[in-house]
Protein backbone atom coordinates (compact mmCIF):
# COMPACT_ATOMS: atom_id res chain seq x y z
CA UNK A 1 0.00 0.00 0.00
CA UNK A 2 1.29 3.52 -0.49
CA UNK A 3 2.29 5.62 2.56
CA UNK A 4 -0.93 8.07 2.62
CA UNK A 5 -3.09 5.11 2.73
CA UNK A 6 -1.31 2.80 5.15
CA UNK A 7 -0.98 6.13 7.60
CA UNK A 8 -4.92 6.57 6.96
CA UNK A 9 -5.09 2.50 8.03
CA UNK A 10 -2.95 3.46 11.16
CA UNK A 11 -5.11 6.22 12.16
CA UNK A 12 -7.81 4.31 11.91
CA UNK A 13 -6.34 1.26 13.60
CA UNK A 14 -6.83 -1.09 10.72
CA UNK A 15 -3.96 -2.80 11.41
CA UNK A 16 -2.94 -6.38 12.66
CA UNK A 17 -4.43 -7.23 15.71
CA UNK A 18 -7.26 -4.92 14.96
CA UNK A 19 -10.91 -5.43 15.90
CA UNK A 20 -13.21 -4.97 12.97
CA UNK A 21 -16.55 -7.07 13.76
CA UNK A 22 -19.10 -5.56 12.68
CA UNK A 23 -20.72 -4.95 16.70
CA UNK A 24 -17.08 -3.24 17.52
CA UNK A 25 -16.75 -0.81 13.95
CA UNK A 26 -20.57 -1.07 12.37
CA UNK A 27 -20.74 -2.01 9.22
CA UNK A 28 -17.40 -2.20 6.43
CA UNK A 29 -16.83 -4.66 3.84
CA UNK A 30 -14.26 -6.97 5.89
CA UNK A 31 -17.24 -8.14 8.55
CA UNK A 32 -19.78 -8.22 5.92
CA UNK A 33 -17.51 -11.07 3.93
CA UNK A 34 -16.83 -12.58 7.22
CA UNK A 35 -20.44 -12.84 8.20
CA UNK A 36 -21.88 -13.59 4.57
CA UNK A 37 -19.53 -16.01 3.27
CA UNK A 38 -19.56 -13.61 0.26
CA UNK A 39 -17.85 -10.69 -1.61
CA UNK A 40 -18.64 -7.16 -0.64
CA UNK A 41 -17.95 -3.58 -1.32
CA UNK A 42 -18.98 -0.70 0.65
CA UNK A 43 -18.24 2.23 -0.42
CA UNK A 44 -18.01 6.03 1.44
CA UNK A 45 -20.91 6.44 3.86
CA UNK A 46 -21.85 3.42 3.28
CA UNK A 47 -19.53 2.50 6.13
CA UNK A 48 -20.62 3.35 9.53
CA UNK A 49 -17.50 4.67 11.34
CA UNK A 50 -17.05 8.39 9.64
CA UNK A 51 -13.57 8.40 10.18
CA UNK A 52 -13.51 5.98 6.86
CA UNK A 53 -16.43 7.84 5.36
CA UNK A 54 -13.56 8.97 2.77
CA UNK A 55 -12.77 4.86 1.94
CA UNK A 56 -13.78 2.39 -0.77
CA UNK A 57 -13.40 -1.81 0.43
CA UNK A 58 -13.60 -4.11 -1.40
CA UNK A 59 -13.43 -7.84 0.26
CA UNK A 60 -13.77 -11.15 -0.57
CA UNK A 61 -13.53 -14.30 1.59
CA UNK A 62 -11.11 -17.11 1.77
CA UNK A 63 -13.15 -20.29 2.22
CA UNK A 64 -11.52 -23.69 3.30
CA UNK A 65 -11.43 -25.83 0.11
CA UNK A 66 -12.34 -29.12 2.55
CA UNK A 67 -14.50 -27.74 5.85
CA UNK A 68 -16.13 -24.92 3.91
CA UNK A 69 -14.83 -22.60 6.73
CA UNK A 70 -13.90 -19.10 6.46
CA UNK A 71 -10.74 -18.75 7.05
CA UNK A 72 -10.08 -15.02 6.41
CA UNK A 73 -10.64 -11.98 3.68
CA UNK A 74 -8.61 -10.09 0.88
CA UNK A 75 -9.23 -6.45 1.76
CA UNK A 76 -8.39 -3.74 -0.79
CA UNK A 77 -8.88 -0.35 0.69
CA UNK A 78 -8.35 3.21 -1.39
CA UNK A 79 -10.47 6.44 -1.31
CA UNK A 80 -13.42 6.89 -3.03
CA UNK A 81 -11.72 9.11 -5.29
CA UNK A 82 -9.78 5.93 -6.58
CA UNK A 83 -12.75 3.97 -6.92
CA UNK A 84 -12.63 0.87 -9.57
CA UNK A 85 -15.17 -1.34 -10.56
CA UNK A 86 -12.63 -3.72 -10.73
CA UNK A 87 -11.35 -3.49 -7.30
CA UNK A 88 -14.12 -6.46 -6.29
CA UNK A 89 -12.78 -8.38 -8.82
CA UNK A 90 -9.55 -8.44 -7.94
CA UNK A 91 -10.04 -8.94 -4.39
CA UNK A 92 -12.10 -12.15 -5.53
CA UNK A 93 -9.45 -13.11 -7.83
CA UNK A 94 -6.83 -12.49 -4.96
CA UNK A 95 -9.27 -14.90 -2.43
CA UNK A 96 -8.81 -17.31 -5.68
CA UNK A 97 -5.12 -17.81 -5.69
CA UNK A 98 -5.12 -18.02 -1.81
CA UNK A 99 -7.90 -21.12 -2.03
CA UNK A 100 -5.90 -22.91 -5.04
CA UNK A 101 -2.81 -22.86 -3.01
CA UNK A 102 -4.78 -24.28 0.03
CA UNK A 103 -6.83 -27.07 -2.43
CA UNK A 104 -2.89 -28.04 -3.19
CA UNK A 105 -1.36 -28.01 -0.13
CA UNK A 106 -4.35 -30.10 1.42
CA UNK A 107 -3.86 -33.03 -1.21
CA UNK A 108 -0.87 -33.60 0.47
CA UNK A 109 -2.09 -36.46 3.13
CA UNK A 110 -0.81 -37.36 6.50
CA UNK A 111 -2.41 -39.52 8.49
CA UNK A 112 -1.11 -40.88 12.00
CA UNK A 113 -2.20 -44.06 14.26
CA UNK A 114 -1.62 -43.22 18.04
CA UNK A 115 -3.81 -46.41 19.38
CA UNK A 116 -2.24 -49.37 19.57
CA UNK A 117 0.30 -49.67 17.56
CA UNK A 118 1.84 -46.12 16.49
CA UNK A 119 2.44 -45.67 12.59
CA UNK A 120 2.48 -42.16 10.34
CA UNK A 121 1.47 -42.54 6.27
CA UNK A 122 2.01 -39.61 4.07
CA UNK A 123 0.33 -39.67 0.85
CA UNK A 124 -0.37 -43.54 1.82
CA UNK A 125 2.81 -44.72 2.51
CA UNK A 126 4.41 -45.88 5.48
CA UNK A 127 7.01 -43.88 7.13
CA UNK A 128 10.14 -45.30 8.90
CA UNK A 129 9.78 -42.75 11.54
CA UNK A 130 11.62 -43.04 15.32
CA UNK A 131 8.89 -42.90 18.43
CA UNK A 132 9.88 -39.78 18.86
CA UNK A 133 9.55 -38.05 15.60
CA UNK A 134 5.58 -39.85 16.06
CA UNK A 135 5.70 -37.87 19.06
CA UNK A 136 6.02 -34.89 17.90
CA UNK A 137 3.94 -35.09 14.65
CA UNK A 138 1.70 -36.36 16.95
CA UNK A 139 1.91 -32.78 19.26
CA UNK A 140 2.09 -30.77 15.97
CA UNK A 141 -1.70 -32.23 15.41
CA UNK A 142 -2.88 -31.52 18.65
CA UNK A 143 -1.72 -27.76 18.18
CA UNK A 144 -2.68 -26.99 14.67
CA UNK A 145 -1.44 -23.09 15.23
CA UNK A 146 1.78 -24.13 15.93
CA UNK A 147 4.52 -24.06 18.75
CA UNK A 148 7.91 -22.23 19.06
CA UNK A 149 10.75 -24.67 19.80
CA UNK A 150 10.67 -23.77 23.27
CA UNK A 151 6.88 -24.87 23.58
CA UNK A 152 7.41 -27.98 21.48
CA UNK A 153 10.42 -28.48 23.57
CA UNK A 154 8.48 -28.27 27.05
CA UNK A 155 5.81 -30.53 25.83
CA UNK A 156 7.81 -32.82 24.59
CA UNK A 157 10.80 -33.79 26.91
CA UNK A 158 9.14 -31.33 29.83
CA UNK A 159 12.25 -32.29 32.70
CA UNK A 160 14.37 -34.30 31.15
CA UNK A 161 18.03 -33.48 30.16
CA UNK A 162 18.24 -32.98 26.40
CA UNK A 163 19.98 -30.96 24.28
CA UNK A 164 17.67 -28.31 22.09
CA UNK A 165 20.03 -29.20 19.79
CA UNK A 166 18.62 -32.61 19.68
CA UNK A 167 14.71 -31.48 18.89
CA UNK A 168 16.48 -29.30 16.26
CA UNK A 169 17.46 -32.19 14.25
CA UNK A 170 14.37 -33.85 14.63
CA UNK A 171 12.33 -31.25 13.24
CA UNK A 172 15.20 -31.34 10.21
CA UNK A 173 14.70 -34.60 9.74
CA UNK A 174 10.96 -34.15 9.88
CA UNK A 175 10.97 -31.53 7.48
CA UNK A 176 13.05 -33.44 5.31
CA UNK A 177 10.81 -36.68 5.47
CA UNK A 178 7.78 -34.07 4.68
CA UNK A 179 8.39 -32.67 1.44
CA UNK A 180 9.17 -29.38 3.11
CA UNK A 181 5.64 -29.38 4.78
CA UNK A 182 6.37 -28.65 8.29
CA UNK A 183 6.30 -24.70 8.75
CA UNK A 184 8.30 -23.38 11.11
CA UNK A 185 8.04 -20.06 13.84
CA UNK A 186 6.06 -21.19 15.07
CA UNK A 187 6.74 -25.26 14.34
CA UNK A 188 3.08 -26.59 12.54
CA UNK A 189 2.26 -28.77 9.84
CA UNK A 190 1.43 -27.17 6.43
CA UNK A 191 -0.48 -30.58 5.15
CA UNK A 192 -3.98 -31.98 5.97
CA UNK A 193 -3.48 -34.49 9.00
CA UNK A 194 -5.96 -37.30 9.56
CA UNK A 195 -5.72 -39.00 13.15
CA UNK A 196 -7.69 -41.54 15.07
CA UNK A 197 -7.19 -39.59 18.16
CA UNK A 198 -8.26 -36.60 16.66
CA UNK A 199 -11.57 -37.97 15.17
CA UNK A 200 -11.68 -39.88 18.57
CA UNK A 201 -11.84 -36.78 20.35
CA UNK A 202 -14.01 -35.46 17.72
CA UNK A 203 -16.54 -38.45 18.20
CA UNK A 204 -16.92 -37.61 22.19
CA UNK A 205 -17.55 -34.00 21.49
CA UNK A 206 -20.49 -35.08 18.79
CA UNK A 207 -21.41 -37.60 21.74
CA UNK A 208 -21.21 -40.75 19.41
CA UNK A 209 -19.99 -42.86 22.13
CA UNK A 210 -20.11 -46.05 19.97
CA UNK A 211 -17.54 -44.30 17.23
CA UNK A 212 -15.18 -43.34 19.44
CA UNK A 213 -14.76 -46.60 21.40
CA UNK A 214 -14.62 -48.26 18.25
CA UNK A 215 -11.67 -46.00 17.15
CA UNK A 216 -10.57 -46.73 20.25
CA UNK A 217 -8.03 -49.83 19.59
CA UNK A 218 -5.62 -49.27 22.11
CA UNK A 219 -3.59 -47.10 24.59
CA UNK A 220 -2.58 -43.68 23.23
CA UNK A 221 0.95 -43.81 22.58
CA UNK A 222 1.59 -45.96 25.17
CA UNK A 223 5.05 -46.12 25.97
CA UNK A 224 5.82 -42.01 25.18
CA UNK A 225 7.14 -40.23 28.20
CA UNK A 226 5.87 -36.30 26.43
CA UNK A 227 4.29 -34.58 29.61
CA UNK A 228 1.73 -33.35 27.36
CA UNK A 229 0.87 -36.08 25.20
CA UNK A 230 0.45 -38.90 28.80
CA UNK A 231 -1.49 -34.98 30.13
CA UNK A 232 -4.03 -35.91 27.12
CA UNK A 233 -3.97 -39.10 27.32
CA UNK A 234 -5.01 -38.97 30.61
CA UNK A 235 -7.72 -36.44 30.12
CA UNK A 236 -9.16 -38.56 26.71
CA UNK A 237 -9.27 -42.19 29.18
CA UNK A 238 -11.16 -40.37 31.67
CA UNK A 239 -13.48 -38.73 29.16
CA UNK A 240 -14.15 -42.14 27.53
CA UNK A 241 -14.69 -43.37 30.91
CA UNK A 242 -17.19 -40.87 31.44
CA UNK A 243 -19.38 -41.34 28.17
CA UNK A 244 -18.93 -45.18 29.50
CA UNK A 245 -21.10 -44.15 32.59
CA UNK A 246 -23.46 -42.56 30.43
CA UNK A 247 -24.44 -44.89 28.08
CA UNK A 248 -27.28 -47.25 28.14
CA UNK A 249 -26.57 -49.88 25.10
CA UNK A 250 -25.22 -52.69 26.87
CA UNK A 251 -24.39 -54.50 23.58
CA UNK A 252 -22.00 -51.24 23.01
CA UNK A 253 -20.13 -52.13 26.14
CA UNK A 254 -20.16 -55.81 25.91
CA UNK A 255 -17.93 -55.30 22.95
CA UNK A 256 -15.64 -53.09 23.95
CA UNK A 257 -15.12 -55.28 27.24
CA UNK A 258 -14.54 -57.83 25.07
CA UNK A 259 -11.24 -55.91 23.33
CA UNK A 260 -10.53 -54.64 26.72
CA UNK A 261 -11.09 -57.20 29.34
CA UNK A 262 -9.70 -54.96 32.52
CA UNK A 263 -11.84 -52.10 31.57
CA UNK A 264 -13.44 -51.85 35.02
CA UNK A 265 -15.92 -48.90 34.28
CA UNK A 266 -17.78 -50.84 31.44
CA UNK A 267 -18.05 -53.81 33.88
CA UNK A 268 -19.07 -51.78 36.28
CA UNK A 269 -21.61 -49.62 34.10
CA UNK A 270 -22.46 -53.60 32.74
CA UNK A 271 -23.68 -54.39 36.11
CA UNK A 272 -25.92 -51.04 36.79
CA UNK A 273 -27.33 -51.88 33.28
CA UNK A 274 -28.39 -55.49 33.50
CA UNK A 275 -30.64 -56.81 36.24
CA UNK A 276 -29.91 -59.39 38.61
CA UNK A 277 -31.27 -62.36 37.29
CA UNK A 278 -29.58 -61.66 33.68
CA UNK A 279 -27.54 -64.56 33.40
CA UNK A 280 -24.63 -62.30 32.27
CA UNK A 281 -24.78 -60.52 35.64
CA UNK A 282 -23.60 -63.16 38.07
CA UNK A 283 -20.85 -63.40 35.42
CA UNK A 284 -19.68 -59.98 35.71
CA UNK A 285 -19.68 -60.33 39.75
CA UNK A 286 -17.48 -63.12 39.63
CA UNK A 287 -15.39 -61.21 37.04
CA UNK A 288 -15.18 -58.61 39.14
CA UNK A 289 -13.32 -60.32 41.97
CA UNK A 290 -11.04 -61.92 39.88
CA UNK A 291 -7.47 -61.63 39.32
CA UNK A 292 -7.48 -60.05 36.62
CA UNK A 293 -8.97 -56.57 37.99
CA UNK A 294 -8.07 -56.77 41.28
Amino acid sequence: SSAQMQSAAERVHFVQGGQWREEFVGTNALALSLKTQQSSCVFSNEHYMESIHDWVCYAAPIIDPYSKQTLGVVDLSTTWKNHNTLGILAAERCASIIQSALLEQQRQHLHIRAFSTPQVKFNGKSLLLTPRQIEILTILALCPHGLTLEHLYQALYGERKVSMGTLKAEMSQLRDILGGLLGSRPYRLLVHVEADFLQAEQALDAGYVASALQLYTGVFLAKTESPFLCAWRDCLESRLSDAIFKTQETDLLLKHLAHFPEAIDAVERLMELLPSEHPAHQLLVKYIDSPKLS
